[in-house]
């Protein structure tokens, strides 16, 4: 499969496994070049229950082979994961496919009482370290749920640009979350990290996902039915590392709720 960068592109597929799987990652990158890539999604897997991988809209890039790479490390024995349903198109092109992962039925009010994070108090540190010798943080500015991260100095690898949330959210593994936000930057970053995860226990998150950033563009990050960790305090880092000189990222409208909580 080829893709260009003339056009921007959808994908989705659904997944299905005998037993649960904590970390499972799923990667649509560029043969042969691994930091060349549509999307690094990780979820958890329920036994038995289907889960989608859902992104619609990504940049175009070029492309001559696609590779799909599903990694299942941390399977129990004698499990079997079933890949369905796979579709890689363009996103002009509307064949009437709509695929049903009940995130339509989201109530996606950050003003909602069911908002955590309209309440949650949060303190920021930063790991900026741009050839990974640690600089001056970056100046964020706050404006309600709007968030904007100035950047002055480019950074090359992962994890040299980390800003951190560390909030006083607590969460329970007796019900499933629901997640949304939208970032926009002034500059294209190729692989954004995205991490929501319980404070002082790194292997211990909802998602960790990596997305692409192209200037001046919204983009919509969404996950639902998240199951539940028990947290007394949930974190919330983001990474640009990699990022141009002199970037500005803004990322609004955070929500985080229980998914059963929908007003």
């Amino acid at each position: 499969m080829a893709t260009s960068s003339a056009n921007n592109y959808d994908f989705s597929c659904k997944l299905n496994s005998t037993k649960a799987i904590g970390n499972v990652t799923v990667k649509l990158f560029k043969t042969g070049d691994n930091d060349t890539f549509y999307f690094v999604e990780n979820i958890s897997l329920k036994a038995y229950e289907d889960t989608y991988v859902i992104l619609t809209d990504m940049t175009g890039l070029d492309i001559d082979n696609v590779s799909l790479v599903l990694d299942f490390g941390g399977n129990s024995d004698g499990t079997e994961v079933t890949l369905s349903d796979v579709v890689l198109k363009e996103h002009s092109c509307d064949d009437g496919t709509i695929i049903d992962d009940g995130s339509g039925d989201v109530n996606w009010d950050e003003n909602s009482d069911c908002n955590l994070w309209k309440t949650a108090s949060f303190t920021n540190s930063y790991y900026y370290a741009p050839g990974w010798s640690q600089i001056a943080d970056p100046v964020m500015t706050e404006d309600g749920n709007s968030y904007t991260f100035s950047l002055p100095s480019a950074t090359t690898d992962q994890w040299q640009a980390q800003c951190f949330f560390k909030t006083d959210m607590a969460t329970s593994a007796e019900n499933s979350y629901d997640f949304h936000c939208i970032f926009n930057s002034t500059t294209d970053i190729g692989n954004v990290t995205v991490k929501l995860y319980k404070n002082g226990d790194d292997d211990t998150f909802f998602f960790t996902n990596n997305i692409s950033l192209s200037a001046y563009v919204d983009y919509k990050f969404e996950m639902t039915g998240m199951e539940g960790i028990d947290a007394d305090q949930v974190n919330l880092v983001l990474d640009f590392g990699g990022n141009p000189t002199n970037t500005e990222v803004t990322v609004s409208k955070i929500i985080v709720k229980e998914s059963s909580c929908n007003e």
